[in-house]
């Protein structure tokens, strides 16, 4: 007969199929959580349930067909086997040991949530916090719903803790507990007035989709930053920048000497996770309100010197430095301490800091390519028009060690 894996819903006998419930009543043996099987109790043969953990699965599987080849097990998961489930896990094992098997689908907690709300969610993104870590504000620039599946360690409450520290407090959200169940609860508010709530398992986190900044390359034009009196790294260097980092959706960033954050932003778009760094409250401030223009929600805005604070940063796998404040030397060695394999993008603007920085990555054996950039642009002359030049920058680029 074989095995069977079948998602059970929310884990009551309510929310399963009828497919599901006949195979439950002929089962010789039905494994699952403590939770689920506590939800099934009418539909069970007491002597042929076990409470069993993932890890103890397949060791009951083996023992039980090797008794008996023609006993039918049904292996029960909580919402739907194809996503987000111990099944997929489950499924390779038994394939590896040559046991024939099959699955059927359950309703997903994303399913019991949306319609729980009311809400369509063709166009979601749907995550899981539970037993795993996840980056929530790498996925809510991406301007779609979130739903988001959560455990005791991972909490609702928790997530919207670090939304909040991200700066979007007023983000809407929604949390959904016990969904199917008799006492399932749906709570509504923002994310700063759920991060100081306390829920039950297991829960749904909901969060609305923010619009998103439309760009597909990298040169934002310069005037659709904020700026103030902080320097910026133009629009035409900025590309070519971004164009050398060559950032990745995994990639942790760091931008140093961030000043209106205008790499940052861009940087934002493409990679995990930015850390701006800038010891200038005034430029901080210009960071925070760009993130929000531009919704670059996985900035982390660091105050203060990158000298002193780049040892509490995560590990970078592409670093810009934008200004240094004279401790260029410091700065490249605490990037390449934390991590050897990382690459580094820096400007220049005078000869003495090109020379400096060659200097420097000679003293850890590296061999940067560099560049120069002279940009000129229109300017009426009366009723001509000429071509007025302006500094021109390098742009030196350094590749971290390869293995």
């Amino acid at each position: 007969m074989g095995v069977i894996l079948a998602g059970c819903g929310g884990g009551e006998t309510e929310g399963m199929t009828v497919r599901v419930r006949n195979e439950i009543e002929n089962a010789d043996l039905v494994l699952g959580s403590e939770r689920i099987l506590n939800g099934i109790v009418g539909y069970i043969k007491s002597e042929s349930a076990a409470v069993v953990t993932s890890e103890k699965q397949m060791e009951l599987i083996r023992d039980t067909l090797k008794r008996d080849p023609d006993s039918k097990i049904v292996v029960l998961f909580s919402g739907d086997t194809g996503i987000f489930s111990g099944a997929l896990k489950l499924e390779k094992s038994l394939k590896d040991a040559g046991f024939d098997y099959e699955t059927i689908p359950g309703i997903s907690s994303f399913a019991l949530m949306a319609n729980a709300m009311g809400r369509s969610y063709e166009d979601a993104l749907f995550l899981s916090a539970h037993g795993r870590e996840v980056d929530i504000m790498q996925h809510i620039k991406e301007g779609r719903d979130i739903y988001v599946l959560t455990d005791r360690k991972n909490t609702p409450n928790e997530l919207c803790k670090l939304i909040c520290e991200a700066g979007l407090s007023s983000l809407k959200a929604c949390v959904g507990v016990n969904l199917s169940y008799v006492n399932h609860t749906v709570t509504y508010g923002t994310v700063s007035e759920i991060s100081s709530k306390n829920f039950g398992e297991p829960a749904v986190l909901f969060l609305e989709g923010i619009k998103k900044y439309q760009r597909s390359v990298p040169g934002i034009p310069d005037e659709e930053f904020i700026r103030g009196d902080v320097p910026m790294t133009k629009h035409i260097i900025r590309a070519s920048v971004l164009s050398f980092l060559d950032p990745g959706e995994k990639d942790v960033c760091w931008d140093l000497g961030a000043g209106t954050g205008s790499v940052s932003v861009e940087l934002a778009m493409f990679a995990k996770t930015v850390y701006a760094v800038e010891k200038n409250p005034e430029a901080a401030s210009l960071i925070k309100k760009n993130r929000e223009k531009f919704g670059g929600w996985n900035i982390k805005v660091v105050e203060g010197d990158a000298k002193e604070c780049t040892g509490e940063l995560k590990m970078p796998d592409k670093v810009f430095i934008g200004g240094s404040g004279g401790h260029l030397k410091e700065i490249i060695g605490s990037v390449f301490e934390k991590n050897s394999r990382a690459d580094i993008v820096m400007t220049a603007v005078t000869l003495d800091t090109l020379n400096l920085a060659l200097r420097v990555f000679e003293e850890y054996k590296k061999e940067p390519q560099v560049i120069q950039i002279g940009v000129s642009e229109t300017e009426n002359a009366g009723k001509s028009r000429i071509l007025k030049a302006q500094n021109p920058v390098f742009i030196i680029s350094c590749k971290g060690d390869r293995p």
